[in-house]
């Protein structure tokens, strides 16, 4: 309401804008009053009066009417606290106290409207105090702006953000799961690997890993003694070289066991008689085979090979083989080599062929 004071009192305005004007105010007067009522129906933000002491409307535009769903009538007849939602708190209270202190100009704040249709709109409220001509604060002047959209948009975002807090959560948890069972078997691989080496170190065959190149990367104990090399020398040497194997009674070099691992990607022994040359100059009567090592996708990575020393046992077993043919004190072949040679010859014989037989009587054999 726009109204002239008597008394030479300041002009008082009050925003409920049913304003009539006395048609011998001042035009210009008239014109801005008019334009201010304007301004307050046609804003985009709901404008509101009311009165301090008891909360009642006194004023509305049409934004705010649309925003809580009531006419101008209805709200008029209503107080301020008729349209707010009764679970929140009173947090403008506090504000109002500085405001009529004047420890502030206008009050920010968000709230809660019950629509008519018994919904809830959210507000953002700017609130300040009009005062009358002795400067006592009457009127609560109240801008509201409809928030109900951003507040969805932020519901949604929260919602989103518990989500992702959520599945950031789990995986974290997950990961840390994950992170356990890799340390746990972690362990167990380094008790396996520390088991393996002391095994590799404990058993009495000599044992040599090279790589697909041929390379040597690991000895063991036994191995070390056999070949004469010792881990750091051999190690990245050709396992040829490490690993010199010739056979027995030629002396002719024999082919590497790794290249027939790789070829056929399965164990294999040496046949025959192999024969180790250490780098020391001994040699070494050996038994040996070699296998493939896979990785876990069952890709051949490298080659181990196994061996150990049959040198007594190949001599004694060459011993039991002399004393079965041969009789023990005159160093010659026995009755039943010489029978089996006898055969042997008679079998190579060809009948055209001309053929002399050499007998020989040593006399006095017996007493020998």
């Amino acid at each position: 309401m726009v109204s002239p004071c008597e008394d030479d009192q300041p002009l008082q305005i009050g925003i409920n804008f049913s304003i009539d004007v006395d048609r011998h105010l001042n035009p210009d007067f008239k014109q801005d009053a008019e334009r201010f009522r304007a301004i307050f129906e046609q804003a985009g933000v709901g404008i509101t009066q009311v009165d301090l002491a008891t909360g009642r409307y006194l004023s509305v535009n049409q934004r705010f009417c649309q925003l809580v769903g009531y006419s101008a009538a209805e709200l008029l007849t209503m107080t301020y606290h008729d349209i707010t939602c009764p679970s929140d708190p009173d947090s403008a209270q506090a504000g109002i106290d500085r405001l009529i202190r004047g420890d502030a100009t206008s009050l920010s704040f968000e709230k809660r409207y019950v629509h008519k249709s018994g919904g809830l709109r959210w507000a953002k409220l700017t609130l300040s105090l009009l005062h009358d001509a002795q400067g006592i604060p009457r009127t609560e002047i109240i801008v509201v702006e409809d928030i109900c959209d951003r507040k969805q948009t932020e519901l949604i975002l929260a919602e989103h953000q518990h989500q992702l807090e959520s599945m950031i959560t789990d995986r974290t948890a997950a990961l840390q799961r994950e992170i356990q069972e890799r340390s746990t078997i972690e362990q167990q691989l380094l008790q396996e690997q520390a088991l393996a080496q002391v095994t590799l170190h404990s058993i009495g065959d000599g044992v040599i890993r090279a790589n697909l190149q041929g390379q040597v990367e690991y000895l063991n104990p036994v191995a070390e003694a056999l070949t004469g090399w010792t881990l750091s020398q051999a190690k990245g040497q050709p396992l040829t070289m490490v690993f010199h194997i010739v056979d027995e009674a030629t002396r002719n070099p024999l082919n590497s066991p790794v290249e027939r691992v790789l070829a056929q990607a399965d164990i294999v022994t040496l046949d025959g008689y192999p024969l180790l040359l250490a780098r020391t100059g001994q040699d070494y009567g050996i038994h040996c085979s070699a296998a493939p090592i896979h990785n876990l996708n069952r890709q051949i990575v490298g080659t181990v090979i196994v061996f150990r020393d049959v040198t007594q046992a190949r001599r004694l077993a060459q011993q039991l083989s002399w004393q079965a043919t041969h009789d023990a004190l005159t160093q010659l072949v026995n009755r039943t080599q010489f029978e089996q040679e006898i055969a042997q010859v008679l079998n190579t014989l060809q009948p055209s062929a001309v053929h002399v037989l050499c007998y020989l009587d040593l006399d006095q054999l017996e007493l020998v």
